[in-house]
């Protein structure tokens, strides 16, 4: 089963504030995500809070950077 994408304006935003290299690997993670949206590298993050709201089904797969 595919997954459907979605990258909201914010995020386009931002990573037109980076590196062209570096949006360009983040993008191409994002859009693996819809083919395996459980990496074997991703990390479940337990008591996450945003905007005062608890989240406890969010991930994080990091994207390496040198330079």
């Amino acid at each position: 089963m595919k997954f459907h994408i979605v990258i909201k304006k914010s995020v386009h935003k931002e990573l037109r504030r980076i590196q062209k290299q570096t949006a360009e690997k983040i993008l191409s993670k994002i859009a693996q995500l819809a083919d395996q949206p459980f990496p074997d590298n991703c990390v479940k993050l337990t008591d996450f809070e945003i905007d005062g709201l608890q989240y406890n089904k969010l991930y994080r797969i990091r994207v390496g950077v040198t330079g």
